[in-house]
């Protein structure tokens, strides 16, 4: 008893094939289990069978008719990862004697137009293996691989065969040499769930695996507390980004970092970066989780944080989103003042962490605000006393530059000291004096009148010593820059 469809998995996997002449009766008929064979597969152990089954149905038409024409050959087996995937290829017949087949794993079907046994096969030997990657493989089998010293290249170069004799072409959604090849070296006496999460994290957020498992690593977090993982539903992220109105900010690609609730709608550049990352989580594992976005109270400070980078450093502001138009607001102001030519921090995008909404700004090193405070709020003295030694010089330009703001049609109502950073070269020279905090900054088409100037003018002079509004008043009744 033969078929088309067993003699190509006769024919295509001959090095593992096993002719068996075994016979499960059912209710429904009669099973020929006729041959048992093996896929290879660097990581997955998938082992199948060739059935040819005879239902009761068709009992009385085998004198008159062709055995092939009453028979429905069929391939079930099993995927083992750390835990074993049921899956079946079963073959319905229409009309027209076209055959469809239905491939069917762990009772999911996936419904395939395949009138051909050459497309089964590629799909056995090609696809399978893939598709239920995640229900079959959850690190185990990887960390294993690892330990105990199994022959990776050995993998590689079977898998790469395989996919070598695929006649279809099909795209391979995973490939899996490249998976296991990307994981750095394990190291002796790993907990296996750590390696779990790093497959499932960077799968869910696209990082890549030696990025992602560093950054676990670094974060030093127990790899059991799961929760200290899984992203709430992303129900903070998904609020705070639809909130987002203008096209610079809204059209940033949005990336789930799956660790602490995080969320980033950032530029790739920046979010693709370990040392960005890990920053990122230290921080975030100390902020309590909080969802919606519980505003700050009125009396406390606005939660602000450096972020290293790579290339350099970052500065992440909480926001509340009851206090702006929108919460790309602020980073909008920031765009059209440098347009206007304002040395203000470059804007970069949003990111939630632990519930919390954040915008995201270049870092001005070197800088404290007019109250010696750098952005984490912490005073540092050898600026401050540089300050006070250069007081005309920068209250001069304070001056200056908010005469340059009014006449540019920008007026600000919370124009206090800590709102205005002040940055020194590396000897301790003043260098340039700039805004933050735009959250009540406004800019209109045409200049301030003084009607408009007078209040948040009145509003900063309040904060001045005398000495500082001597300079501040010589500067600003001259021209701006």
């Amino acid at each position: 008893m033969t078929s088309g469809l067993v003699s190509k998995l006769r024919e295509e996997f001959s090095d593992s094939w096993k002719p068996t002449n075994k016979i499960d009766r059912t209710p429904d008929g009669v099973s020929f289990i006729v041959g048992e064979f093996a896929i290879l597969h660097p990581v997955l152990d998938i082992n199948a069978k060739a059935i040819i089954e005879l239902p009761n149905s068709n009992s009385g038409q085998i004198l008159d008719r062709h055995i092939e024409e009453i028979t429905s050959p069929r391939v079930e087996g099993y995927i083992k990862g750390t835990r074993e995937v049921r899956f079946e290829i079963i073959p319905e017949i229409f009309p027209e004697s076209d055959w469809k087949y239905i491939f069917c794993v762990d009772n999911e079907v996936d419904t395939c137009g395949l009138v051909n046994e050459k497309e089964v096969i590629s799909y056995l030997k090609s696809q399978l293996g893939n598709k239920k990657l995640s229900d079959c493989l959850d690190g185990f089998s990887l960390y294993d691989n690892y330990s105990e010293g199994g022959d990776l290249s050995r993998s590689k170069r079977g898998w790469n065969m395989e996919l070598s004799k695929n006649p279809e072409g099909i795209k391979i959604e995973n490939n899996f040499p490249e998976i296991i090849g990307n994981i750095p070296k394990i190291p002796k006496g790993l907990h296996p769930m750590l390696l779990e999460l790093v497959l499932l994290q960077a799968g869910r957020s696209g990082f890549e695996i030696p990025i992602m498992y560093n950054i676990f690593k670094n974060l030093d977090i127990n790899p059991i507390q799961k929760e200290n993982f899984d992203a709430r539903n992303n129900e903070s992220s998904e609020i705070i980004f639809r909130d987002c109105v203008y096209p610079s900010w809204k059209g940033l690609a949005e990336t789930d970092f799956s660790v602490f609730d995080t969320c980033f709608k950032l530029p790739d550049k920046i979010i693709k970066d370990e040392i960005f990352l890990t920053s990122v989580g230290k921080y975030a594992k100390r902020v309590e989780y909080q969802f919606p976005h519980f505003s700050p109270k009125t009396w406390q400070r606005t939660p602000c944080t450096k972020i290293k980078h790579s290339s350099g450093n970052y500065f992440a502001k909480q926001i509340d989103p009851a206090k702006v138009p929108s919460v790309d607001y602020e980073l909008e102001i920031s765009r059209k003042l440098r347009k206007k030519g304002f040395n203000v921090p470059e804007g970069q995008g949003i990111m939630t962490i632990q519930g919390f909404p954040y915008i995201l700004f270049d870092y001005a090193s070197n800088s404290v605000n007019l109250m010696g405070q750098d952005s984490s709020y912490e005073t540092q003295e050898k600026l401050s006393q540089s300050m006070r030694e250069q007081e005309k010089e920068i209250y001069s330009a304070l001056g200056n530059y908010v005469k340059r703001m009014f006449d540019n049609g920008v007026s600000d109502g919370d124009m206090a000291r800590r709102n205005f950073m002040v940055q020194f070269d590396e000897s301790g020279k003043f260098s340039d004096i700039f805004q933050v905090d735009f959250e009540k900054t406004r800019i209109k088409r045409n200049t301030l009148t003084e009607k408009e100037r007078a209040k948040p003018l009145s509003r900063l002079l309040e904060d001045l010593s005398e000495s500082e509004k001597k300079y501040f008043m010589g500067a600003y009744k001259q021209n701006g820059k």
